[in-house]
């Protein structure tokens, strides 16, 4: 099995619950998220939506009509190149803690003010849980192009619940019918945080496991997947800590082997104390 001191060294070099250089950004008084000075300044230029001084950005502007606002400010915004990843898909913002969501937001524009989202990650294991099937995501995606990702994924749209982004990304990044993904157990959530070229990532992951029956082979269906493969949890490390999984995928694999005892026990409590030092988790 890799050594954990790797893959210890590899979230430690990648995950940080803040980024350096950031101002915060409030919502109510609470902090929400994370702006660049840069994009700070721009923000500027709607006072109506946000109060900006030296130490942070404030929404001037809470309550129901903040979703429009933000669309406003962001479509706006989109033609200056601050959201590179424009999706045309809205996420819900929800503050830590739960609650009803506070407002909707392009996909796109959630790293670059640093708020959080929310996405499922699913492990499909088979062999008797000795190899697991990952995908290689397209080069045509807009983040992490070419590199190994879970099964399936993606992120809980607004209105949506974590367990039907399941059931829809299974069928269609990897042809799994909703009569299987439906036995996949739910693991726990972790919270991932780190700085990204367009601000700062952070996102809730509601993770799952998968056994599949012998013979099951994936088949994407939507383009977003290149090719599967089928990897035994070796060469899965391996890849891990050659830095071709993406780093959402990576955390998703090491909680769900750390669930199976695939490390001995003071490997394992090492491992598992760092990831919970860099991450707020619940697997």
């Amino acid at each position: 099995m890799v050594d954990t001191t790797h893959l210890i060294k590899y979230f430690s070099d990648r995950l940080c619950l803040e980024p350096i250089g950031c101002l915060p950004l409030s919502l109510d008084g609470a902090r929400v998220g994370w702006v660049s000075p840069a994009f700070a300044a721009a923000l500027r230029a709607f006072p109506a939506t946000f109060a900006c001084s030296p130490s942070g950005v404030a929404f001037a502007a809470t309550g129901a009509g903040l979703t429009d606002a933000m669309a406003a400010v962001c479509e706006s915004l989109c033609g200056d190149g601050w959201f590179p990843g424009w999706r045309g898909e809205r996420f819900a913002f929800t503050p830590r803690g739960g609650g009803r969501p506070l407002f909707d937001m392009e996909r796109g524009a959630f790293r670059r003010f640093g708020l959080m989202s929310c996405a499922v990650h699913l492990n499909g294991y088979a062999d008797g849980g000795d190899a697991m099937w990952v995908a290689r995501r397209s080069d045509s995606k807009a983040v992490d192009p070419g590199r190994w990702d879970n099964l399936a994924g993606g992120g809980v749209t607004a209105g949506e619940q974590p367990r039907r982004t399941l059931l829809r990304e299974a069928e269609e990044e990897s042809g799994v019918p909703a009569s299987l993904s439906a036995q996949a157990r739910y693991l726990g959530q972790c919270r991932v945080c780190r700085a990204v070229d367009d601000g700062f990532h952070d996102e809730c992951l509601y993770l799952y496991d998968l056994d599949l029956p012998a013979g099951f082979a994936p088949v994407g269906r939507d383009g977003e997947v290149a090719e599967h493969a089928l990897l035994g949890i070796e060469q899965v490390l391996a890849q891990i800590v050659a830095d071709r999984f993406t780093v959402d995928a990576a955390l998703v694999i090491v909680w769900s082997l750390l669930q199976r005892g695939v490390w001995p026990a003071p490997l394992a409590a090492e491992l598992h104390a760092m990831l919970r030092r860099l991450t707020e988790s619940s697997a």
